[in-house]
């Protein structure tokens, strides 16, 4: 569903206003109704949600049927969980009465295929917490939240739905790729805009978010790990910081020599801090502290090489997902 703002509820938008600049503002036309003034059957299935109506659940799969009262719903409950968060009514003290801010980010994740693109929206719109927790709901949504962020990912004019698209697509495969997920096509996104993007911070998370995308399998790996390679020549050094941490996410091997080659670099160029970071993920990888030069560790490569691949790819081959 593409979201597209319709009738918002005057009940939820009441609840506590979004003029804050973190939420999503109506477009010029879009009608606000009150309450008594919806379809019974719209009219229904809110009151029922507001009233924590057991008969809720029911209305709620109904309506998931139609996609005129899909998108009624998904704005209305991004709309309250916005505005709730806003009045920071956010937390009753009371576990087994969930706030309305609690029980509509529920209701989110619960109907996430839907929800998603929606939520997707919220990402680029302003600095409050709005985005933020947009954002944690798409985590938790998991493999539908992919091609919204993809979308959000792709969108050259506006910088901070880029950024903010790539830290989630990072987040959301930290604790491991969500079944269903198309990653090739992720990591193939993030490593063009390593590659390419303009803004130097959307590059930066894009490095980070490589290393989760690439975990599964020798060949997924590889596929990050060629993008990661090429970034480390990135004119930015925050960004070539941040491709050092990628690749030891990443944790292959068969970076170790380019890793080497960016330490001579750096070494030669006078680059402390960045010596100082390769040095530390080369060490960090291969659990040594007693190789500190370039020479060093390609001298501990030439000879260890054979060794490590093997039981690399041993290891690698008995945790690979299967197809």
């Amino acid at each position: 569903m593409k979201p597209i703002l319709g009738t918002l509820v005057w009940l939820a938008v009441a609840l506590g206003g979004l003029a804050c600049q973190s939420q999503p503002k109506k477009p010029a036309g879009t009608p606000q109704v009150r309450m008594h003034e919806l379809p019974a059957e719209y009219r229904e299935l809110w009151r029922a949600f507001l009233r924590r109506d057991p008969a809720y659940a029911d209305l709620r799969d109904v309506a998931l049927e139609d996609p005129k009262r899909t998108t009624f719903l998904v704005e209305n409950l991004v709309a309250t969980m916005l505005a709730e968060l806003t009045a920071g009514r956010i937390d009753s003290g009371d576990p087994k009465r969930p706030t309305l801010y609690a029980r509509a980010q529920r209701e989110l994740v619960e109907i996430g295929e839907v929800s998603a693109p929606a939520l997707a929206e919220v990402l680029p719109l302003g600095l409050g917490m709005g985005p933020v927790a947009a954002g944690e709901l798409l985590v938790q949504i998991g493999a539908p939240a992919v091609p919204p962020l993809l979308e959000q990912l792709a969108r050259r004019e506006h910088v901070v739905a880029r950024r903010r698209a790539a830290k989630a697509l990072g987040d959301l495969a930290q604790s491991g790729i969500p079944p269903g997920s198309d990653a090739q096509s992720v990591r193939a996104a993030l490593g063009a805009h390593l590659a390419d993007d303009p803004d130097w911070i959307v590059r930066s998370q894009c490095a980070l978010a490589l290393g989760p995308w690439g975990k599964r399998s020798v060949h997924e790996m590889n596929h990050s790990a060629s993008f990661l390679i090429a970034g480390l020549r990135d004119p930015d050094s925050s960004v070539r910081t941040d491709v050092v941490h990628g690749l030891a996410r990443l944790g292959d091997p068969r970076t170790f020599p380019a890793l080497i080659d960016h330490l001579a670099r750096s070494e030669a160029s006078g680059d402390v801090s960045m010596t100082m970071l390769t040095q530390a993920a080369l060490c960090a990888m291969t659990r040594r502290r007693d190789v500190t030069t370039p020479a060093g560790w390609r001298a501990w490569w030439r000879d260890s090489r054979s060794v490590i691949m093997k039981r690399f790819l041993d290891q690698t081959q008995k945790t690979s997902p299967s197809r």
